[in-house]
């Protein structure tokens, strides 16, 4: 009853917009359900999310960001996981009106000092302020996706089979991709969405007329995965002339071994290319063949450390990519030991060797996907 209590003032505090009254509740609602036992945190847990799938969006992420906290004090993942989506997607869907008067808005000056940072553009405080004035509901909703993410991340990458599941709603995959220039939240959801769970992945390397086939888990970018990659593919990559491999320390902080970040480096001198990047008339990927979209930026060249490998575009059940080594005019990538999310651990698995009729095989299908 005291916790129902607590859950009932954050409410009455939520309406009223009495920020100090809703912090206070918040943070006894807090103390209150971790202060249980174990099971006392599992039923504080469940009254929390009851809350949370009634409440509307922004209510509801401060409801979920308590229970995420105990998420990551040991309690089990999977009934936050579960039960996210759809007040998750509740929220992007309210958030849109904003979004697209924010699209129409005039962005703030390089010289107005209190702009209002909102994704990638800058606003002016009246600006933010007068588009909040006329749709409430919506401002309220865009500015709850930053609290929104926090719990999604604790719980997504604790219980990767529901992530892997979200993953394939065409519906939450746009509404996050829509919001996530104009939201950091959304931003942050949108490099989990496109994080690889467990997939099938296909590696050519036209120059010494090799391939490698793999199972890919927890990786989010192509920086980890080039770490991880140059212990799997020690061999053929040693035999292209690359540098591997990588160090023991940076290793383990890719795996989830070590802790999210470390000091050493890893210079990935050898370069990877989406599919769509070869040229059937050089039998090798090429600069300018296709321009990619990352966290950071497009590009055509070899692929950079913040793409994310699950955003290429699958051929015959794989995600396919092209490996080339050093070579004059490719630049050394120096890559820090760091992985995206703490929890999610990465491994490469079943790792064979493609054989020559296999090879063959895929380069066919590469050609015939690009003439189509």
């Amino acid at each position: 009853m005291e916790l129902e209590s607590s859950l009932q003032a954050m409410t009455e505090a939520f309406e009223r917009r009495d920020e100090a009254a809703f912090s206070s509740a918040m943070q006894e609602v807090y103390a209150r359900a971790s202060s249980q036992a174990v099971g006392g945190r599992a039923a504080a847990s469940e009254a929390l999310l009851r809350s949370m799938v009634a409440a509307p969006p922004a209510l509801g992420a401060s409801f979920a960001i308590i229970v995420g906290a105990l998420v990551e004090q040991g309690l089990e993942s999977e009934p936050l996981a579960e039960r996210l989506g759809a007040p998750l997607l509740e929220a992007l869907v309210q958030a849109r009106p904003m979004v697209a008067a924010l699209a129409e808005a005039e962005p703030a000056g390089d010289d107005d000092e209190d702009a209002i940072w909102l994704g990638q553009n800058a606003y002016t405080t009246a600006t933010v302020a007068a588009l909040a004035e006329q749709m409430p509901q919506a401002s309220s909703a865009l500015r709850s996706l930053d609290t929104w993410f926090r719990p999604a991340v604790a719980s997504l990458t604790r219980a990767p089979g529901v992530l892997a599941r979200l993953q394939d709603d065409p519906e939450l995959r746009g509404a996050i991709g829509a919001l996530a220039p104009v939201s950091l939240g959304a931003h942050w959801l949108a490099q989990l969405i496109d994080s690889v769970v467990s997939e099938p992945f296909a590696f050519l390397l036209p120059e010494i007329d090799r391939g490698v086939a793999m199972t890919l888990e927890g990786v989010s970018d192509c920086g980890q995965l080039m770490v991880l990659l140059s212990e799997a593919m020690r061999e053929p990559l040693a035999a292209l002339g690359a540098t591997v491999p990588a160090g023991d320390e940076i290793l383990a902080v890719m795996r989830g071994d070590g802790p999210q970040q470390g000091s050493e480096t890893y210079g990935a001198d050898f370069h990877l290319y989406p599919w769509r990047a070869y040229d059937p008339t050089t039998r090798r990927p090429e600069n300018g063949r296709f321009t990619w979209s990352a966290p950071g930026g497009v590009g055509s060249h070899s692929l950079p450390a913040d793409f994310q490998p699950r955003t290429i575009e699958p051929l015959d059940g794989r995600r396919v990519l092209l490996v080339r080594g050093p070579s004059e005019g490719l630049w050394t990538r120096v890559i820090s030991a760091a992985r995206t999310f703490e929890p999610l651990r990465a491994a490469i698995r079943d790792v064979e060797p493609i054989d020559e009729n296999h090879r063959r095989a895929w380069y066919r299908a590469i050609e015939t996907a690009l003439d189509a």
